[in-house]
């Protein structure tokens, strides 16, 4: 249960509310450089899919486990054949990531939003959060 399918999610670019509503994780072989699959994190939903407005390929799905998360967010992948309403199994394959928009570098954009209890509308979280309650191994970037 990981987005990018390797022993842990390296976290090249961190989550800040302001300015970056999600996590960049490396989808790039350390040792073989070869662009790893993006993969389903739980069974999910299609909610939506496309190009944003910088350009970047899309997937929005809703978590049909872990139902505090409303979207998951898979952003600079290819293309995908899923359609508006498919349910996508745990560990399925997705995509691989792309450079799209204004990225220079291959890395999956992930986001997860919620809805906290007594508001209306649903707000980004860390998805550091969703990777611990789901067990999947992480960890930051060295920045050196």
């Amino acid at each position: 249960m990981r987005p990018i399918k390797r022993e842990f999610q390296l976290i090249t670019q961190e989550f800040n509310l302001n300015r970056h509503k999600g996590v960049d994780l490396r989808c790039v072989d350390d040792n073989t450089f070869e662009n790893l699959p993006v993969i389903m994190t739980e069974r999910s939903q299609i909610l939506r899919q496309g190009i944003d407005g910088y350009g970047n390929y899309y997937l929005v799905v809703k978590p049909l486990q872990n139902t505090y998360y409303k979207e998951i967010k898979y952003i600079h992948i290819d293309k995908t054949n899923f359609n508006i309403g498919d349910i996508i199994e745990k560990d399925d394959f997705i995509s691989f990531c792309i450079i799209g928009g204004n990225s220079k570098i291959l890395h999956l954009h992930f986001e997860t939003w919620g809805k906290p209890v007594g508001m209306s509308v649903i707000i980004p979280e860390n998805p550091v959060e969703y990777f611990n309650i789901c067990g999947i191994n992480n960890k930051i970037k060295d920045k050196s």
